[in-house]
């Protein structure tokens, strides 16, 4: 606010010095034009309006800056009016619209924290920290209906079945719980997909 004071302040001055510089021009035209020598006194009630207008230019600096609020407020309220956008570029869902923040339902190794948390559309995104370095992106979705796991090898967590790859840019594991499905990725080891899913399924 401190800046925008110090701008419409210069603003006003620079106002009243061309106004100034424009009273003295006009003086000197009348004197020219009748031969009029400019008595002190006029002089006097000249520059006197120029220091009254001086004395009004923070009023003016402030009127502009309301003037300013009044349009850009519109843009501003329309702006933090818009969901945020997910890294594909998708609007973010309100947690109160009609997609449902899905909770954590297990407790966590020790070694992961959450870090953020998203609602993109239909699915709820966990970014989980790892003080091991190999942190996990996990989302989890409603369904009604089992998916289909494509090229997943299958493997047996705690008499369940879930399904993952190890990749050279990425790991994945996939799995079923309570009706909700979860996608677990990460970038360097299987391992830590495998220890967080131990507590999940």
């Amino acid at each position: 606010m401190k800046a925008d004071n110090d701008i419409f302040k210069k603003i006003a001055d620079q106002y009243v010095e061309v106004y100034g510089e424009k009273a003295k021009r006009e003086l000197a035209e009348i004197e020219r034009e009748n031969k009029i020598t400019a008595s002190p006194g006029l002089e006097k009630r000249v520059w006197a309006g120029i220091s009254g207008r001086r004395r009004y230019a923070p009023w003016f600096g402030m009127l502009a800056a309301c003037v300013l609020m009044l349009i850009a407020l519109p843009r501003l309220i329309k702006l933090f009016d818009t969901p945020p956008m997910t890294s594909t570029g998708d609007q973010i869902a309100d947690k109160t619209g009609s997609y449902e923040l899905l909770s954590l339902s297990f407790e966590m190794p020790e070694n992961f924290s959450v870090e953020k948390v998203e609602q993109d559309i239909e699915k709820t995104i966990y970014y989980l920290a790892d003080s091991r370095l190999d942190d996990v992106v996990m989302t989890m979705e409603k369904v009604s209906e089992s998916k289909e796991y494509g090229e997943l090898r299958p493997l047996i967590i705690n008499d369940t079945t879930v399904y993952g790859a190890s990749r050279a840019e990425f790991k994945i594991l996939k799995f079923e719980k309570d009706d909700v499905l979860y996608v677990l990725t990460c970038k360097h080891d299987i391992n830590t997909l495998l220890e967080l899913s131990e507590n999940i399924v």
